[in-house]
């Protein structure tokens, strides 16, 4: 009796814990922090715009591919830019690059749940640049980027995974798939027997992934 007990405890935990990732239950507005995000509870409602930008602005400036106005004017132009994490509209996710290490203005989310694809412009971290080059995907010339300059490199966009619970952004290729997929035999083993791995397969995966959390 104790032990259906403790069962019937930790299975409401269990969809208590894991709901704020899924995608019918997150509330649309904006959320200011990670913490909001996992917790479902934005402090802003939806009083913003979502622009995508144009590729002549992405080609001089950089950045990613969304942009954000807002009709409420008390909002901080600047909050919205580097401090806000997330803005969900319903149907659609968009995560603040600038907080991830992915340059400034917002990224789409391709999928949705603990683990988030998306794509999006060169990364500040070490370790991802380093991944970017040893997977051939990135290699400047002329040293350090930056914004604005060389144009050549601003319309490049790489596909990443995020993991909310453990707030990690990773490339999202064949073995950091393997690596993600690794305590689910089933579709590791899927995956593996796939010909053909390029995005769309990441993100199949990626969405199964997700689907098996919930």
């Amino acid at each position: 009796m104790r032990s259906m007990k403790y069962s019937i405890v930790f299975l409401i935990f269990f969809i208590t814990s894991s709901s704020c990732f899924s995608q019918d239950t997150l509330r649309v507005g904006g959320y200011s922090s990670v913490g909001e995000f996992k917790n479902n509870s934005p402090s802003i409602g939806n009083v913003f715009i979502i622009k995508k930008r144009t590729s002549s602005d992405i080609r001089w400036n950089g950045g990613n591919d969304y942009k954000v106005e807002y009709s409420d004017s008390n909002i901080n132009r600047k909050n919205i830019k580097y401090k806000f994490w997330a803005i969900n509209q319903g149907d659609i996710l968009f995560i603040n690059g600038w907080k991830l290490g992915l340059g400034i203005w917002y990224v789409k989310a391709l999928t949705r749940g603990r683990f988030i694809c998306l794509e999006g412009w060169i990364p500040v971290s070490k370790y991802l640049l380093k991944e970017l080059r040893q997977a051939g995907l990135y290699n400047p010339v002329g040293g350090i980027l930056t914004i604005g300059r060389p144009f050549q490199y601003n319309s490049l966009r790489f596909l990443y995974v995020y993991d909310v619970e453990l707030d990690k952004l990773r490339l999202l290729d064949e073995k950091n798939s393997l690596n993600i997929l690794e305590s689910h035999s089933v579709l590791r083993e899927s995956f593996m027997t796939e010909s053909n791995k390029n995005k769309e397969t990441f993100i199949k995966y990626i969405e199964l992934l997700n689907k098996k959390s919930e």
